[in-house]
């Protein structure tokens, strides 16, 4: 039995690795996370993001904020092969905002035009970082 737990959790990491896709989560102690919730929706709202699940009720909330049509490079990439290339440039940024546990957790992620996680964009971790820096308060 241990042997194939083994197996299994070897299996899992070799498919986790070969996804590529890796989330950047950011964690600061926010003890009100009814209030931190508040404020990173607000936050989240003046970035542009808007909400596409969860609530304050619900201490969870996903955002999402469109991103351009890709560089320049991508574009032109993209025109030249008649969409043949140049594809799956980051359509959205996510912040996944969670409110639990006396923490304050935001979870960065992109999505590609062909609705695939990918890592995120710097511009999405600054403003996760922002939002967190802002919004949770150390017990204290």
């Amino acid at each position: 039995m241990r042997r194939l737990t083994a197996v299994g959790l070897a299996v899992a990491v070799v498919i986790l690795a070969a996804c590529g896709a890796r989330a950047v989560q950011l964690v600061a102690p926010a003890p009100d996370h009814r209030t931190a919730l508040d404020c990173a929706l607000n936050e989240a709202n003046a970035r542009g993001y808007i909400p596409e699940a969860g609530g304050v009720d619900a201490a969870h909330i996903t955002v999402n904020r469109k991103v351009g049509g890709g560089t320049r490079e991508e574009v032109v990439t993209r025109l030249m092969t008649l969409g043949l290339a140049g594809a799956n440039s980051v359509e959205l940024d996510r912040l996944v905002i969670v409110g639990a546990d006396g923490d304050l957790r935001i979870t960065a992620w992109a999505i590609r035009e062909d609705g695939k996680a990918d890592s995120p964009r710097k511009e999405a971790v600054t403003d996760a970082r922002e939002i967190l820096a802002k919004c949770a308060r150390p017990e204290g």
